[in-house]
Protein backbone atom coordinates (compact mmCIF):
# COMPACT_ATOMS: atom_id res chain seq x y z
CA UNK A 1 0.00 0.00 0.00
CA UNK A 2 2.61 2.38 0.77
CA UNK A 3 4.63 1.90 -2.35
CA UNK A 4 1.36 2.14 -3.91
CA UNK A 5 0.60 5.82 -2.92
CA UNK A 6 4.78 6.68 -3.45
CA UNK A 7 3.86 5.91 -7.14
CA UNK A 8 0.74 7.92 -7.17
CA UNK A 9 2.85 10.83 -5.61
CA UNK A 10 5.57 10.81 -7.90
CA UNK A 11 3.19 10.72 -10.91
CA UNK A 12 1.11 13.23 -9.88
CA UNK A 13 4.42 15.48 -9.03
CA UNK A 14 6.05 14.88 -12.62
CA UNK A 15 2.51 16.11 -13.97
CA UNK A 16 2.14 18.97 -11.68
CA UNK A 17 6.15 19.88 -12.91
CA UNK A 18 6.04 19.69 -16.97
CA UNK A 19 3.95 23.13 -17.74
CA UNK A 20 2.68 25.67 -15.71
CA UNK A 21 -0.74 25.79 -17.87
CA UNK A 22 -1.47 21.72 -16.69
CA UNK A 23 -1.33 22.44 -12.59
CA UNK A 24 -5.29 23.14 -12.22
CA UNK A 25 -5.22 19.88 -13.94
CA UNK A 26 -2.61 17.86 -12.09
CA UNK A 27 -4.04 18.98 -8.94
CA UNK A 28 -7.69 17.78 -10.10
CA UNK A 29 -6.04 14.95 -11.02
CA UNK A 30 -4.52 14.18 -8.09
CA UNK A 31 -7.77 14.39 -5.77
CA UNK A 32 -9.77 12.30 -7.87
CA UNK A 33 -6.95 9.46 -8.08
CA UNK A 34 -6.77 9.58 -4.16
CA UNK A 35 -10.68 9.54 -3.83
CA UNK A 36 -10.95 6.64 -6.01
CA UNK A 37 -8.03 4.87 -4.25
CA UNK A 38 -9.54 5.49 -0.55
CA UNK A 39 -12.74 4.23 -1.85
CA UNK A 40 -11.53 1.32 -3.74
CA UNK A 41 -9.52 0.45 -0.33
CA UNK A 42 -12.29 0.85 2.25
CA UNK A 43 -14.88 -0.76 -0.03
CA UNK A 44 -12.17 -3.66 0.20
CA UNK A 45 -12.08 -3.81 3.99
CA UNK A 46 -14.30 -6.22 5.84
CA UNK A 47 -17.17 -4.93 7.52
CA UNK A 48 -18.15 -6.27 10.85
CA UNK A 49 -21.15 -9.10 10.71
CA UNK A 50 -24.47 -9.07 12.50
CA UNK A 51 -24.53 -11.98 15.24
CA UNK A 52 -28.37 -13.72 15.46
CA UNK A 53 -28.63 -15.87 19.14
CA UNK A 54 -32.27 -17.50 19.70
CA UNK A 55 -33.03 -19.38 22.98
CA UNK A 56 -35.30 -19.71 26.07
CA UNK A 57 -36.21 -17.13 28.41
CA UNK A 58 -38.58 -16.79 31.41
CA UNK A 59 -40.61 -19.83 30.27
CA UNK A 60 -40.65 -18.01 26.70
CA UNK A 61 -38.04 -16.91 23.72
CA UNK A 62 -35.47 -14.57 23.19
CA UNK A 63 -34.17 -13.35 19.80
CA UNK A 64 -30.86 -11.14 19.83
CA UNK A 65 -29.07 -9.98 17.12
CA UNK A 66 -25.91 -7.72 16.93
CA UNK A 67 -23.06 -6.47 15.14
CA UNK A 68 -20.34 -8.09 16.65
CA UNK A 69 -18.23 -11.26 15.42
CA UNK A 70 -18.02 -12.18 19.23
CA UNK A 71 -20.38 -14.48 20.25
CA UNK A 72 -21.60 -14.01 23.86
CA UNK A 73 -24.08 -16.23 24.09
CA UNK A 74 -22.56 -17.90 27.59
CA UNK A 75 -22.04 -14.52 29.04
CA UNK A 76 -26.02 -13.98 28.10
CA UNK A 77 -27.42 -16.92 28.90
CA UNK A 78 -25.24 -16.70 31.76
CA UNK A 79 -27.27 -13.25 32.80
CA UNK A 80 -30.65 -14.12 32.35
CA UNK A 81 -30.29 -17.51 34.50
CA UNK A 82 -29.24 -15.33 37.34
CA UNK A 83 -31.91 -13.06 36.58
CA UNK A 84 -34.45 -15.71 36.77
CA UNK A 85 -32.95 -17.04 39.96
CA UNK A 86 -34.03 -13.82 41.74
CA UNK A 87 -37.25 -12.93 40.24
CA UNK A 88 -39.08 -15.86 38.87
CA UNK A 89 -42.36 -16.74 40.78
CA UNK A 90 -42.35 -20.32 38.99
CA UNK A 91 -38.40 -21.12 40.71
CA UNK A 92 -39.20 -22.19 44.37
CA UNK A 93 -35.99 -21.74 45.02
CA UNK A 94 -35.77 -18.09 43.64
CA UNK A 95 -35.58 -14.69 46.26
CA UNK A 96 -39.02 -14.17 45.20
CA UNK A 97 -40.18 -17.66 45.98
CA UNK A 98 -38.69 -17.33 49.34
CA UNK A 99 -40.45 -13.79 49.93
CA UNK A 100 -43.71 -14.98 48.84
CA UNK A 101 -43.40 -17.37 51.16
CA UNK A 102 -41.74 -16.22 54.04
CA UNK A 103 -42.81 -12.20 54.03
CA UNK A 104 -38.87 -11.67 53.69
CA UNK A 105 -36.16 -12.13 51.51
CA UNK A 106 -32.24 -10.87 52.20
CA UNK A 107 -31.15 -9.86 48.71
CA UNK A 108 -28.68 -12.58 47.52
CA UNK A 109 -27.99 -10.55 44.01
CA UNK A 110 -29.30 -7.26 42.43
CA UNK A 111 -31.56 -8.38 40.36
CA UNK A 112 -34.69 -8.86 42.88
CA UNK A 113 -33.88 -4.93 44.66
CA UNK A 114 -33.88 -3.69 41.14
CA UNK A 115 -36.81 -5.00 39.54
CA UNK A 116 -38.58 -3.98 42.31
CA UNK A 117 -37.41 -0.63 42.61
CA UNK A 118 -38.73 0.29 38.83
CA UNK A 119 -41.86 -1.49 39.28
CA UNK A 120 -42.39 1.07 42.31
CA UNK A 121 -41.34 4.07 40.37
CA UNK A 122 -43.98 2.79 37.61
CA UNK A 123 -46.72 2.24 40.47
CA UNK A 124 -46.80 5.71 41.30
CA UNK A 125 -47.04 7.30 37.83
CA UNK A 126 -49.77 5.09 36.83
CA UNK A 127 -51.74 5.92 39.88
CA UNK A 128 -51.55 2.11 41.40
CA UNK A 129 -52.44 0.49 38.16
CA UNK A 130 -49.66 -1.84 37.89
CA UNK A 131 -49.95 -3.39 40.90
CA UNK A 132 -47.56 -5.89 41.68
CA UNK A 133 -49.19 -7.06 45.17
CA UNK A 134 -51.97 -8.58 42.91
CA UNK A 135 -50.78 -12.10 43.15
CA UNK A 136 -53.64 -13.64 45.08
CA UNK A 137 -56.48 -12.27 42.57
CA UNK A 138 -54.05 -13.89 39.63
CA UNK A 139 -53.95 -17.07 41.56
CA UNK A 140 -57.68 -17.21 42.14
CA UNK A 141 -58.93 -16.21 39.13
CA UNK A 142 -56.04 -18.26 37.62
CA UNK A 143 -56.79 -17.24 34.11
CA UNK A 144 -54.14 -18.25 31.99
CA UNK A 145 -54.33 -22.03 33.65
CA UNK A 146 -56.78 -25.16 33.08
CA UNK A 147 -58.61 -23.74 36.21
CA UNK A 148 -59.38 -20.87 35.78
CA UNK A 149 -62.87 -19.81 37.08
CA UNK A 150 -65.18 -16.88 38.22
CA UNK A 151 -64.25 -15.59 41.74
CA UNK A 152 -67.55 -14.00 43.66
CA UNK A 153 -67.04 -10.88 45.01
CA UNK A 154 -66.57 -11.94 48.92
CA UNK A 155 -63.81 -14.33 47.84
CA UNK A 156 -62.54 -11.01 45.63
CA UNK A 157 -63.24 -8.55 48.81
CA UNK A 158 -60.97 -10.60 51.39
CA UNK A 159 -58.42 -10.94 48.39
CA UNK A 160 -58.25 -7.44 48.09
CA UNK A 161 -56.72 -7.08 51.42
CA UNK A 162 -53.42 -8.03 50.17
CA UNK A 163 -53.09 -5.80 47.51
CA UNK A 164 -51.32 -2.84 49.51
CA UNK A 165 -48.23 -1.69 47.96
CA UNK A 166 -47.18 0.30 50.83
CA UNK A 167 -47.11 -2.79 53.12
CA UNK A 168 -43.96 -3.54 51.46
CA UNK A 169 -40.80 -1.90 52.66
CA UNK A 170 -37.71 -2.24 51.19
CA UNK A 171 -33.86 -1.91 53.03
CA UNK A 172 -30.30 -2.26 51.65
CA UNK A 173 -30.21 -5.47 52.00
CA UNK A 174 -34.21 -7.06 52.64
CA UNK A 175 -37.27 -6.95 51.12
CA UNK A 176 -40.13 -7.04 53.99
CA UNK A 177 -43.84 -7.22 54.23
CA UNK A 178 -46.26 -6.01 57.10
CA UNK A 179 -49.00 -8.45 56.35
CA UNK A 180 -48.88 -12.27 56.47
CA UNK A 181 -49.89 -13.76 53.09
CA UNK A 182 -48.59 -10.97 51.08
CA UNK A 183 -46.95 -11.96 48.25
CA UNK A 184 -46.06 -10.74 44.84
CA UNK A 185 -45.99 -11.18 41.25
CA UNK A 186 -43.30 -8.90 38.95
CA UNK A 187 -44.10 -10.79 35.89
CA UNK A 188 -45.92 -7.14 34.14
CA UNK A 189 -41.85 -5.61 33.51
CA UNK A 190 -39.37 -8.51 33.90
CA UNK A 191 -39.46 -8.95 30.42
CA UNK A 192 -39.00 -5.37 30.28
CA UNK A 193 -35.91 -5.22 32.83
CA UNK A 194 -34.54 -8.66 31.23
CA UNK A 195 -34.12 -6.90 28.01
CA UNK A 196 -32.39 -3.40 30.03
CA UNK A 197 -30.57 -6.01 31.42
CA UNK A 198 -29.11 -6.96 28.64
CA UNK A 199 -28.66 -3.44 26.78
CA UNK A 200 -26.22 -2.39 30.26
CA UNK A 201 -23.98 -5.71 28.59
CA UNK A 202 -24.15 -5.07 24.91
CA UNK A 203 -23.00 -1.46 26.12
CA UNK A 204 -20.53 -2.24 28.57
CA UNK A 205 -18.58 -4.63 25.37
CA UNK A 206 -18.80 -1.46 23.01
CA UNK A 207 -21.60 -2.69 20.94
CA UNK A 208 -23.85 0.21 19.61
CA UNK A 209 -25.81 -1.63 16.78
CA UNK A 210 -28.43 -4.26 17.63
CA UNK A 211 -32.07 -6.06 18.76
CA UNK A 212 -33.01 -7.57 21.76
CA UNK A 213 -36.86 -9.05 21.81
CA UNK A 214 -37.80 -11.59 24.89
CA UNK A 215 -41.12 -12.58 24.97
CA UNK A 216 -42.35 -10.02 22.11
CA UNK A 217 -40.52 -6.86 24.44
CA UNK A 218 -38.48 -5.42 22.37
CA UNK A 219 -35.09 -2.57 22.59
CA UNK A 220 -33.61 -1.40 19.33
CA UNK A 221 -30.74 0.76 19.67
CA UNK A 222 -28.38 1.89 16.16
CA UNK A 223 -29.04 0.29 12.78
CA UNK A 224 -30.07 -3.23 11.50
CA UNK A 225 -27.87 -5.41 8.95
CA UNK A 226 -29.39 -3.24 6.10
CA UNK A 227 -27.72 -0.20 7.61
CA UNK A 228 -31.37 1.24 8.44
CA UNK A 229 -33.05 1.92 11.57
CA UNK A 230 -35.17 -1.28 13.26
CA UNK A 231 -38.61 -1.79 11.93
CA UNK A 232 -40.84 -3.50 13.86
CA UNK A 233 -44.20 -4.96 13.51
CA UNK A 234 -47.50 -4.54 15.88
CA UNK A 235 -50.19 -7.21 15.45
CA UNK A 236 -53.40 -7.14 14.28
CA UNK A 237 -55.48 -7.91 18.11
CA UNK A 238 -58.25 -9.43 15.44
CA UNK A 239 -56.08 -11.12 13.12
CA UNK A 240 -57.13 -14.73 14.50
CA UNK A 241 -60.33 -14.29 13.76
CA UNK A 242 -60.42 -13.51 10.08
CA UNK A 243 -58.28 -10.76 9.48
CA UNK A 244 -56.58 -10.77 6.43
CA UNK A 245 -53.07 -9.58 7.63
CA UNK A 246 -51.22 -10.58 10.97
CA UNK A 247 -49.61 -7.29 11.26
CA UNK A 248 -51.73 -4.24 12.06
CA UNK A 249 -48.75 -1.48 11.71
CA UNK A 250 -45.04 -1.08 11.97
CA UNK A 251 -42.78 1.36 13.44
CA UNK A 252 -39.35 2.22 13.67
CA UNK A 253 -37.32 2.03 17.03
CA UNK A 254 -34.30 4.19 17.34
CA UNK A 255 -32.50 3.50 20.53
CA UNK A 256 -35.65 2.95 22.20
CA UNK A 257 -37.76 0.12 23.66
CA UNK A 258 -41.25 -1.08 22.68
CA UNK A 259 -43.93 -3.18 24.56
CA UNK A 260 -47.51 -4.19 23.63
CA UNK A 261 -49.68 -5.77 25.89
CA UNK A 262 -53.21 -6.79 25.09
CA UNK A 263 -56.49 -8.76 26.30
CA UNK A 264 -57.20 -10.40 22.88
CA UNK A 265 -55.20 -13.58 23.92
CA UNK A 266 -54.98 -14.44 27.01
CA UNK A 267 -58.93 -14.86 28.63
CA UNK A 268 -61.85 -17.52 29.39
CA UNK A 269 -65.47 -17.78 28.95
CA UNK A 270 -67.92 -18.72 31.42
CA UNK A 271 -71.09 -20.83 30.73
CA UNK A 272 -72.76 -17.75 29.73
CA UNK A 273 -70.32 -16.76 27.27
CA UNK A 274 -68.85 -13.77 29.25
CA UNK A 275 -65.45 -13.35 28.62
CA UNK A 276 -62.94 -12.69 31.04
CA UNK A 277 -59.24 -11.09 30.44
CA UNK A 278 -56.25 -12.01 31.96
CA UNK A 279 -55.94 -7.80 32.54
CA UNK A 280 -57.50 -7.76 36.51
CA UNK A 281 -58.05 -4.23 37.85
CA UNK A 282 -56.14 -3.98 41.14
CA UNK A 283 -58.60 -1.01 42.64
CA UNK A 284 -61.54 -3.46 41.99
CA UNK A 285 -60.56 -7.45 41.90
CA UNK A 286 -62.09 -7.99 38.40
CA UNK A 287 -60.97 -8.53 35.10
CA UNK A 288 -60.95 -5.76 33.47
CA UNK A 289 -64.19 -4.46 30.95
CA UNK A 290 -63.68 -2.39 28.05
CA UNK A 291 -62.98 -1.78 24.75
CA UNK A 292 -59.07 -1.37 24.88
CA UNK A 293 -57.78 -4.53 22.54
CA UNK A 294 -54.19 -3.65 22.61
CA UNK A 295 -51.80 -0.92 23.51
CA UNK A 296 -48.25 -0.47 22.04
CA UNK A 297 -46.18 1.93 24.31
CA UNK A 298 -42.24 3.17 23.03
CA UNK A 299 -39.88 4.50 25.78
CA UNK A 300 -36.64 4.63 26.69
CA UNK A 301 -36.06 1.49 28.47
CA UNK A 302 -38.21 -1.95 28.48
CA UNK A 303 -39.13 -1.79 32.01
CA UNK A 304 -40.97 1.59 31.56
CA UNK A 305 -42.21 0.16 28.21
CA UNK A 306 -43.79 -2.72 29.43
CA UNK A 307 -45.03 -1.72 32.90
CA UNK A 308 -46.98 1.58 31.49
CA UNK A 309 -48.53 -0.68 28.15
CA UNK A 310 -49.93 -3.10 30.69
CA UNK A 311 -51.36 -0.20 33.09
CA UNK A 312 -52.74 1.24 29.90
CA UNK A 313 -54.52 -1.89 29.27
CA UNK A 314 -55.84 -1.72 33.37
CA UNK A 315 -57.05 1.99 32.41
CA UNK A 316 -59.07 1.77 29.37
CA UNK A 317 -58.85 4.46 26.35
CA UNK A 318 -59.45 7.50 27.94
CA UNK A 319 -57.41 7.47 30.66
CA UNK A 320 -54.70 5.47 28.70
CA UNK A 321 -54.52 8.44 26.49
CA UNK A 322 -54.43 10.74 29.73
CA UNK A 323 -51.19 8.83 30.99
CA UNK A 324 -49.42 8.81 27.82
CA UNK A 325 -49.83 12.57 27.04
CA UNK A 326 -48.53 13.08 30.72
CA UNK A 327 -45.62 11.19 30.42
CA UNK A 328 -42.09 12.68 29.51
CA UNK A 329 -40.34 10.11 26.99
CA UNK A 330 -43.39 7.81 26.42
CA UNK A 331 -44.98 7.59 23.34
CA UNK A 332 -48.26 5.22 22.54
CA UNK A 333 -50.60 3.58 19.95
CA UNK A 334 -54.05 2.12 20.73
CA UNK A 335 -56.24 -0.01 18.82
CA UNK A 336 -59.89 0.04 20.12
CA UNK A 337 -63.49 -1.32 19.22
CA UNK A 338 -65.80 1.45 18.15
CA UNK A 339 -69.04 0.39 16.40
CA UNK A 340 -67.96 -3.09 15.84
CA UNK A 341 -64.91 -1.63 13.87
CA UNK A 342 -60.98 -1.83 14.91
CA UNK A 343 -59.89 2.05 15.45
CA UNK A 344 -56.51 3.65 16.54
CA UNK A 345 -54.98 6.16 18.19
CA UNK A 346 -51.53 7.62 18.26
CA UNK A 347 -49.31 9.67 20.39
CA UNK A 348 -47.59 12.53 18.49
CA UNK A 349 -44.29 11.14 18.44
CA UNK A 350 -44.93 7.34 17.90
CA UNK A 351 -44.72 7.24 14.24
CA UNK A 352 -46.70 4.06 13.40
CA UNK A 353 -46.82 2.85 9.62
CA UNK A 354 -50.38 1.29 9.02
CA UNK A 355 -49.92 -2.23 6.92
CA UNK A 356 -52.81 -2.04 4.21
CA UNK A 357 -55.93 -4.21 5.21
Amino acid sequence: MERFFSLVYRVSKSVLKRDIKYRALGMNYLRLLLITVFCSFWSCAPSTPYTRLKGNAFGSYYSIVYRSSEDYRKDIETLLSDYSKAVSRYDSSSELSEFNRRGRITFRSPYLKGLFGKYREIHRVTDRALEPTIMPLVKAWAINTPNAQVVDSTEVDSLLFYVDFEAINVSKDQLVTTKKGQTLDLNAIGEGYGIDLLTDFFIKKGIKNFKIEIGGEMRCHGKNPEGKTWNIGIENPVSSIGAPSSLFATVKLDNCALSTSGSYRQYFTDSLGRKYTHIIDPKTGFPVRHHLLSVSIKAKDGATADGVATACMVMGKEKAIQLIERLPEVEGFLMYEEDGKVVNWQSEGFGVTLVSQ
